[in-house]
């Protein structure tokens, strides 16, 4: 087989031409128009199913790709045929005929009504028919600009005229928008049975092939040109038969889809001449390229004799290619032969697709020329009205996959070849490291043996006792704690027949297990450090270890404790230059407020001082004794099972099970349930800052719905009741104050739910006119935050006695946001950061003190406090004192 057996393409394989810009006459842009003014009747087309398939192109939202369909043009391969293009992708050839336009559009094809007599139509007297009793002309350009807003007087079947025209006109026989309508398409659609009749399909296929045929030269010479006809079913034929293609641009709404394609697509993505580039380069060769296609799948036909043309001219080199693809030819290694030289086409006027028409309908070849010059631009960026979601990503998965299987095709030997390097490399390195390993291991044993002289001799022997020499039962045998700083030798660690065996010094550590030592004889130590090190360092020399078990012997067992670190430095001096500053750290003050902090208990003054423990692994931690105390507080309420009051929620295993979590978000419960203890604790004076509220998160859900109100009519807004009984102090009921804001509250601290998704929380300082917003995720909740800002100080104004009104103004407050960053890395634990946020704002402590390192703990702190307020008798008096108001509000509170 010669290379002169198959056709030639356009262009040699990677030298296509970019062009900036394919001005594609096929515009969906008019039906939006149409929908707009006409919707009645453009509703009544779109279920009319001669071309609701055509408009679902519309409906779906599918947007066209001017570089897809260059792509393609520079890739033809150059045929006899007249009424079928081919085209390849990937060396892979393509057909483009009647048979997969008819999959694409589902359009009539076959031209079997000769009795149409087109040109007798029925006079109705309305728009239509006196445009052609005038011969007038009209376009499309003149549509969307003039009759469409103007049709409102017309009849309902002019108007059903209009919208077929469009359709017709603006998609199936697309042409410039400023060129003449021909009168065959008004006269079809005078009469619906007609223009139902009339085949579509073919003459829209026929006008499309024209424009790409005319568009080969144009590749090749010019920065952007004019693709007319249907140019959406060559794009959508592509994405059916290239999967790749189609995955790049838009994205199937169903699977198994065969006929009448066009509307089974959807998607606006952008897609460049690199992405078509590298998806082609990569292809694999067992990737799916489907070269004929029909209504009833895909590759199952391969010519159909309905679809076949008379005046069809014969090819044999596209029956040989056929006749390869059925003998199953690998066309990956194919090279496709390209045309030398290219002879320029001469300039034919084109046909309309009307013998019919009067000589003043068709538009003049000159007038056709110079909008086509007109009309053709560089390209500007386009404005993605639709966002296809998803696109970005699905292309980059496709060009990674499609840039991985290309190496899948590796031949076996090159496999096997880097296979045997790497085993040999690797092999090469593991014997010189091993070597090296030895050799360092060989320099410092020697080096051990070298110095055991100096470590068998202890600094603190004393001057009397003789020197530690080697046997082999100081290897063995150890009769317990030796004294600090003495090591006993042999003769010192035998005792005498009928003599009582050395004791050890009593510390502290070993008085608690003392009762446990002597249940047994001390004859050798079998755990403990010195074993395990013996273990863990077990060598064939002797000397070596016995170098070990002396060192481990010589450890004090209290070293890291508080007894050790006093017996250490309790010697030195306490001494300080700093001026207020009391080293000794003993509690200065007797009221518990100096030692509080977010994560500590009250605690009585028979309680140990303050102890550093650093617990790092889990297993630890659960043994802490307030991760205990908290953990069976929750034990309890599991198994008794009895929920107990606290303010307006009650504390019971679901809200404690909550609150401890991990993983749990905080509810609108738990919130008012801390926010009403911080309350209690100010009013009975059990925390000093005392002219401060607490607000409930129904409170800021009110607030934000009523600047909802707001922001639409500012000049008539009235402040709801609900909002000035909180400015008076009425509510929340639940610790009641009947504090008015402003004269006997300075700071509202409110718990806020932004976006349904997190908490934050703010200090409203109502003398200095400021809100300080806490937000462990370091973001800006502006929309939310205004809110307060702007309807709080209308509501302090509203509450004041009247004679101070008028020194109070609806200034907006002024809004910072306290830095922070770096936490809630879970993103579970806002609410917990949100309620510790405003306990180190009002006891003035710093914000670090609550970190992801001991957020956990924050919470057990939260569930146990909460446990602890619902069991104080006077807690319990005021709940069991409480009554709800005997009125109920006057109207629904919309919360939007």
């Amino acid at each position: 087989m010669t290379m002169d057996q198959l056709p030639k393409c356009l262009f040699r394989e990677g030298t296509e031409t970019q062009v900036e810009k394919v001005n594609n006459t096929c515009r969906t842009s008019i039906l939006k128009k149409v929908e707009k003014y006409v919707e009645a009747e453009y509703n009544d087309v779109l279920g009319d199913p001669l071309f609701a398939q055509v408009i679902a192109i519309y409906v779906h939202k599918l947007k066209y790709s001017g570089r897809v369909i260059h792509s393609f043009v520079c890739k033809q391969l150059l045929t006899a045929k007249r009424h079928e293009l081919w085209f390849h992708f990937a060396r892979r050839p393509l057909r483009f005929a009647m048979q997969e336009f008819h999959a694409i559009t589902g359009l009539k094809y076959i031209d079997d009504d000769l009795d149409l007599e087109i040109d007798n139509w029925k006079d109705d007297k309305g728009f239509w028919s006196k445009l052609l009793r005038r011969k007038e002309k009209i376009c499309l350009l003149d549509i969307r600009k003039k009759h469409l807003k103007a049709c409102n007087t017309w009849s309902r079947i002019d108007r059903l005229r209009i919208v077929y025209l469009c359709v017709i006109v603006g998609l199936l026989m697309a042409k410039d928008e400023r060129v003449a309508i021909p009168h065959k398409y008004i006269k079809l659609v005078m009469d619906f049975e007609k223009m139902r009749r009339y085949p579509w399909g073919l003459h829209s296929f026929d006008a499309l092939v024209t424009s790409i045929i005319a568009a080969r030269d144009k590749v090749k010479t010019q920065n952007s040109y004019v693709i007319d006809g249907f140019s959406y079913a060559l794009q959508i034929w592509l994405m059916e038969a290239i999967p790749d293609i189609g995955s790049l641009v838009g994205k199937k709404l169903e699977e198994g889809v065969t006929s009448m394609r066009c509307s089974n697509w959807k998607g606006s993505a952008m897609v460049s001449y690199d992405d078509i580039t590298s998806i082609e380069s990569n292809f694999p060769s067992t990737g799916d390229v489907f070269p004929y296609i029909s209504s009833t799948g895909n590759c199952n036909i391969i010519v159909d004799a309905g679809f076949e043309r008379q005046d069809e001219m014969k090819d044999e080199r596209v029956d040989l290619i056929i006749d390869m693809y059925r003998q199953k030819y690998d066309w990956s290694k194919h090279v496709w032969s390209f045309q030398e030289t290219v002879q320029p086409y001469a300039c034919i006027s084109e046909d309309d697709g009307s013998k019919e028409e009067e000589a003043g309908e068709t538009s003049d070849s000159r007038v056709e020329e110079e909008i086509e010059a007109a009309h053709v631009s560089p390209a500007k960026k386009r404005k993605n009205q639709y966002q296809d979601i998803g696109a970005q990503s699905r292309k980059k998965k496709l060009l990674c996959q499609r840039s991985a299987d290309k190496y899948k095709d590796l031949e076996e030997e090159m496999k096997s070849y880097i296979q045997d390097m790497f085993k040999s490399s690797f092999t090469a390195l593991g014997l010189e490291v091993r070597e090296l390993i030895d050799d360092r291991f060989t320099k410092l044993e020697e080096k051990i043996l070298s110095s055991q002289p100096q470590v068998g001799v202890p600094v603190g022997v004393p001057s009397g006792l003789p020197a530690y020499t080697h046997t082999p039962a100081a290897a063995t045998t150890s009769s317990g704690p030796p004294v600090r700083g003495y090591i006993p030798t042999p003769a010192s660690t035998d005792p005498a027949p009928g003599s009582a065996p050395p004791t050890a010094p009593v510390t502290s550590r070993s008085r608690a297990s003392a009762p446990s030592r002597n249940k047994a004889p001390v004859s050798s130590q079998t755990g403990g450090p010195a074993t395990a090190a013996k273990t863990r360092y077990q060598t064939k020399d002797a000397d070596l270890s016995d170098v070990y078990g002396s060192l481990f012997s010589s450890l004090d067992e209290n070293l890291g404790t508080q007894e050790h670190l006093q017996k250490t430095v309790g010697n030195l001096t306490q001494e300080s230059n700093v001026k207020g500053f009391d080293p000794s750290q003993d509690k200065q003050s007797e009221d518990h407020d100096a030692f509080t902090t977010p994560l500590t208990s009250f605690r009585p003054q028979n309680s140990k001082s303050p102890f550093l423990t650093d617990i790092d692994d889990p297993i630890v931690r659960c043994k802490d004794s307030d991760y205990a105390l908290v953990i069976n507080i929750v034990t309890i309420m599991l198994l008794l099972y009895r929920a107990i009051q606290i303010g307006p929620s009650k504390f019971d295993a679901e809200l404690a099970t909550r609150i401890i979590g991990p993983n749990h978000w905080l509810k609108n419960y738990d919130m008012d349930a801390m926010m009403y203890l911080f309350q209690e604790r100010t009013s009975l004076r059990r925390w000093k800052p005392t002219r401060v509220a607490f607000m409930s998160c129904l409170f800021s859900t009110q607030i934000i719905s009523a600047f909802g109100r707001f922001d639409g009519n500012r000049r008539s807004y009235k402040i709801d009741k609900n909002l000035l009984e909180y400015g008076r102090g009425e509510l929340p009921y639940h610790g009641r104050t009947d504090a008015v804001w402003n004269v006997d509250v300075d700071r509202l601290y409110i718990p806020v739910f932004v976006n349904q998704n997190h908490w934050i929380s703010m200090c409203v300082n109502l003398v200095n006119r400021t809100i300080e917003v806490f937000d462990c995720g370091g973001r800006k909740n502006n929309r939310s935050v205004e809110a307060f800002a702007v309807l709080i100080p209308r509501i302090v104004k509203a509450v004041q006695p009247p004679d101070k009104k008028k020194d109070f103004n609806v200034k907006q407050y002024t809004v910072s946001h306290v830095p922070i960053s770096g936490v809630n890395k879970s993103g579970n634990d806002c609410g917990a950061y949100s309620l510790k946020f405003i306990e180190c704002h009002l006891l003035g402590l710093d914000f670090t003190l609550v970190n992801d390192e001991n957020i956990q703990e924050a919470r057990h702190k939260i569930a146990y406090d909460l446990w602890e307020a619902a069991h104080d008798e006077v807690l319990q008096f005021r709940m069991a004192t409480f009554k709800p108001p005997l009125r109920a509000p006057e109207k629904v509170v919309d919360l939007g």
